[in-house]
């Protein structure tokens, strides 16, 4: 259960932290991972890749 309860508290925070500073958040990810492999396609380690999309704004809707 706890590691349910970790799970969504990872999520939940990633996601609010890239509400709240878009831009930062986009070139963190670029440095850390490297340029996109297509549109918004990071490769988070070999054989896990993580995609980002979104809103017309700009900032991240769904990773």
């Amino acid at each position: 259960m706890s590691l349910r309860v970790f799970a969504i508290a990872f999520a939940l925070s990633t996601s609010a932290f890239a509400q709240s500073d878009p831009a930062g958040f986009v070139s963190g990810l670029r440095a850390k991972f490297g340029p996109p492999l297509a549109r918004e396609t990071f490769v988070a380690r070999p054989g896990l890749e993580m995609v980002v999309d979104y809103a017309a704004d700009g900032n991240v809707c769904r990773i």
